[in-house]
């Protein structure tokens, strides 16, 4: 009788055991707030996502703490924009041997960065951009899971980005063309600029960090 109890609270720790591996989602670590909104609207509840670098904090010259460095062992899909604008996650990749769990976005399989060729970092400012990043997530995401379950939610994102795009554009076509000067607080809308037919006047930091000594460019009004 002890043993028929015994073996069926194994049976049954087992199963248990089972059913909780099963539901396990994959883990995917976004490396900021950009890109975790990204694989929350597009991968929805089908994954476990963890973000690192958090709101109003600074992305330039991070330094990963040991609670990051636990998340991002444990991550199935490990996504961000590239190399040159997170180094230090393309050193944790190389140093612990996950550089292929690593999706570069901006750097779609490391191509610009095997070639030494320059990207621009804050591709996200860019809608056309974006919605080729977006793609890219989605496929990954699909891969990881096994399932088409992205692609719905990807299309339905590319429709709401195609939408603020146009409502953009029609704002600032109704500026005249030489009007359409602004000041950005550092480098980072030349691509949003590009975009929309704008002209950065100049910037009030010199360097990439939020902590750089405020300088002006060549300012037009």
């Amino acid at each position: 009788m002890l043993r028929l109890l015994a073996v069926s609270i194994f049976s049954a720790a087992s199963w248990f055991g089972g059913q909780a591996r099963a539901q396990e989602k994959p883990v995917v670590v976004s490396s900021f707030t950009v890109i975790h909104d990204w694989v929350q609207i597009i991968g929805g509840d089908g994954f476990e996502s963890i973000n690192i670098i958090p709101p109003r904090s600074e992305a330039h010259g991070f330094q990963l703490s040991p609670r990051h460095a636990k998340d991002l062992r444990r991550a199935t899909l490990i996504v961000a924009m590239s190399p040159d604008f997170e180094p230090w996650l393309a050193a944790w990749g190389k140093a612990n041997g996950r550089s292929d769990t690593i999706l570069w976005l901006n750097d779609y399989n490391g191509v610009q960065h095997a070639l030494n060729l320059p990207t621009n970092p804050h591709t996200w400012t860019d809608p056309a951009k974006v919605k080729k990043m977006v793609k890219a997530l989605a496929e990954r995401l699909d891969q990881i899971s096994g399932k088409n379950r992205s692609q719905v939610a990807y299309e339905q994102y590319v429709k709401e980005i195609k939408f603020v795009d146009s409502e953009l554009g029609k704002l600032f076509s109704e500026i005249k063309p030489d009007r359409r000067n602004f000041i950005s607080h550092h480098a980072n809308l030349d691509l949003f600029a590009d975009h929309y037919g704008l002209t950065v006047a100049g910037t009030i930091l010199s360097g990439g960090s939020a902590e750089s000594p405020a300088t002006s460019q060549n300012c037009s009004p």
